[in-house]
């Protein structure tokens, strides 16, 4: 089922991934750009993602519809008060009140990637690791 789509999702991703780790190791460019673009492509998939109906994405767009059809008041007293995930709802709420519910798998990309590269740069400023063995552990990061 979708065969061909995961290909070309899965191609996708691997060639990317494969160019942002050949530019870590090929060209002068900083570790930092190299996975702000990186993560801009990452976005930009994320984006482009269209959720099938029995995905977990696809209830979390139809939540996000029916919470973003309340004023926050009513949303905030009657959903997000009493959550054990006030937080995730709210961001639902707001996300949904755009009407462009692509982008929560963008926010979710941003902040997933953006932490997981801070912690990778960070670490190779701190010990000075080489470029070539910054792309090895993107690499292994992102293929698993």
């Amino acid at each position: 089922m979708f065969l061909i789509e995961r290909f070309v999702g899965f191609g996708t991703y691997m060639a990317i991934l494969l160019v942002a780790c050949l530019f870590l190791i090929k060209t002068t460019a900083s570790c930092k750009s190299v996975l702000r673009v990186y993560l801009v492509c990452l976005c930009v998939m994320a984006y482009c993602y269209k959720p099938y109906v029995t995905a977990d994405l696809y209830r979390i767009y139809e939540t996000m519809d029916f919470f973003s059809s309340m004023s926050f008041s009513v949303f905030w007293s009657e959903f997000a008060l009493e959550s054990t995930s006030p937080v995730a709802r709210l961001i639902y709420w707001a996300i949904g009140k755009t009407g462009n519910n692509a982008l929560l798998p963008v926010f979710s990309a941003f902040v997933c990637y953006s932490i997981i590269f801070w912690i990778i740069n960070k670490t190779k400023e701190k010990y000075a690791v080489s470029k070539f063995n910054v792309a090895c552990v993107l690499f292994f990061v992102m293929t698993t």
